[in-house]
């Protein structure tokens, strides 16, 4: 009984600092999220407000047999399966923004097709992925849908 009272009046202190630091650590997480927040709020608005920053944006025009090119490229490399359609664009009538909507189909290696997510994120072109489902068909293969909408300078101007 004396050795566990004496393991618990060391320990005791040291779960005590270490859940404060746990606690302050949240606490500044929590401040950095809705800093940054804030920060988004501010570039959203200011980009509203002022059309010009909005063609800043955009390199140029979405031309969509160059973001098929760029797909069919980046699945090459990544040695993946890919098949390209157009996406209804119904269901967005109210965003503010032109775009362009793509299904994207790819079959390989998982960590192959996360690449070829990232590569099309980091290219030239403006995307939003509105929805991504992956199963897996055999042991080390997957198929991945993607829906996103590549966007566009307003009348492709």
């Amino acid at each position: 009984m004396a050795v566990l009272t004496f393991i618990l009046w060391y320990l005791f202190p040291a779960l005590r600092n270490t859940s404060n630091e746990f606690s302050a650590a949240e606490a500044s997480l929590t401040l950095d999220s809705v800093k940054q927040s804030k920060q988004i709020k501010d570039v959203y608005e200011k980009i509203e407000q002022n059309p010009e920053i909005n063609d800043e944006l955009f390199e140029k025009p979405v031309r969509p047999l160059d973001l098929i090119s760029l797909w069919e490229k980046i699945a090459e490399e990544e040695k993946l399966i890919i098949e390209i359609s157009p996406n209804d664009a119904e269901k967005y009538q109210n965003d503010p923004w032109d775009f362009l909507g793509f299904k994207i189909t790819l079959s390989g290696n998982f960590i192959n097709i996360q690449k070829f997510i990232e590569k099309t994120e980091t290219s030239k072109y403006l995307f939003q992925i509105d929805n991504l489902i992956i199963k897996r068909d055999i042991p080390k293969k997957v198929t991945a849908t993607i829906l996103l909408k590549a966007y566009n300078k307003k009348d492709g101007k």
